[in-house]
């Protein structure tokens, strides 16, 4: 009886820790995928400062944008003009006074979206996050 109580409790912690070292896996994965939205949004945020209308006008411009979406399709730019960006970002924007850039994506199967920005001066922020 006491090897077999034993058992079923070894059984119990075993799989409880290995419960929380998947989701600890999973979750350290989403991280390291947020590290795509972070170049994305890095790479969109050069594209306006070095794109032609900022150069020759001192105007940002969301047209000089190069980049769309990042290399596995789970994050893209937004434009900051679109129905979809204005509902998830109300103060993103490009004008001449600067810019406020949103890249979207979605980590899980569910619908929660991992939500970050770039500006002007280059504040990276993750405004809502898909790994919690």
């Amino acid at each position: 009886m006491k090897v077999m109580t034993t058992l079923v409790l070894s059984t119990l912690f075993f799989t409880g820790c290995l419960d929380k070292r998947l989701k600890s896996a999973k979750d350290y994965k989403k991280k390291a995928i947020q590290s795509e939205a972070k170049l994305l949004a890095l790479a969109t945020y050069t594209s306006i400062i070095s794109g032609d209308g900022f150069i020759d006008r001192g105007v940002y411009s969301f047209s000089d944008v190069q980049v769309g979406e990042s290399a596995s399709n789970i994050y893209k730019v937004l434009d900051p003009t679109s129905e979809e960006s204005k509902k998830l970002c109300s103060d993103c924007k490009v004008n001449k006074e600067g810019f406020k850039i949103l890249v979207a994506g979605n980590l899980d199967e569910d619908e929660d979206l991992d939500l970050w920005t770039i500006d002007d001066q280059k504040n990276l922020v993750n405004i809502k996050s898909d790994v919690e």
